[in-house]
């Protein structure tokens, strides 16, 4: 008669068995999401007979494609590489003179977190409100790697209806350059944002604006640390 740590082993032994490189946990929760996928199409049915509901888009005897494609889902390996930027920054730096408004120093913590599953990175920015700085600025960008255009992607928005979408071939000798097209101050702009990276705790962030002329003014700097 086998002893109770044999019959322990047994079972881990069978656990951590595997069908075509899936666990039995897997395809137990694989069969879980196929059965309630088609009994949501079942349902579903019922209720556009009854006219309880205007249309139905029907997945039944797709169950198992739908399933294999959701788990297929995955943030590119790309996107571990930003994770040392999670955490929480405290940044010093300045303003510089433009038509926007004179030169002012700024004060600023941002928070930067993995979301959405892994597949963005988003960094929230707030000012500290000073008396050099009496309107700061707040926003939020979100950080993502499109892997098949092979580019990581950007999407900021601000507190004063400012917006952009930027792109990026990514982190190059410690740098990676943004180049973005948005609205700022109620105008169409594009810009070019670089971030440095010191050493993994410290990150310079220097931000220039497209001009009539086809060349880059500075418009900010900054420098973070954890």
């Amino acid at each position: 008669m086998p002893s109770r740590n044999q019959g322990k082993s047994v079972a881990l032994a069978e656990a951590n068995k595997t069908y075509e490189g899936l666990t039995s946990q897997q395809l137990i929760e694989i069969y879980r999401l196929m059965y309630t996928s088609r009994r949501l199409d079942d349902r579903e049915i019922v209720l556009k007979r009854q006219q309880k509901i205007f249309f139905q888009i029907s997945g039944a005897g797709h169950e198992a494609v739908l399933v294999a494609a959701g788990m297929a889902m995955k943030p590119a390996p790309e996107m571990d590489k930003a994770r040392w930027m999670v955490g929480t920054w405290q940044c010093t730096g300045k303003v510089l003179a433009s038509p926007m408004g004179p030169e002012h120093p700024t004060e600023a913590t941002v928070n930067v977190d993995m979301t959405l599953d892994g597949f963005w990175l988003l960094s929230h920015y707030k000012e500290k409100k000073t008396a050099q700085n009496p309107m700061p600025m707040s926003g939020d960008e979100y950080w993502g790697y499109d892997a098949v255009e092979k580019m990581w992607d950007r999407v900021s928005v601000d507190n004063m209806g400012g917006f952009a979408t930027a792109n990026s071939k990514g982190w190059e000798k410690g740098k990676i350059v943004w180049m973005a097209e948005g609205m700022m101050g109620g105008q169409k702009m594009k810009g070019r944002d670089t971030f440095t990276e010191k050493n993994p705790r410290e990150i310079m962030y220097a931000g220039e604006m497209g001009t009539p002329d086809g060349k880059w003014a500075p418009l900010w700097e900054a420098n973070c640390k954890k």
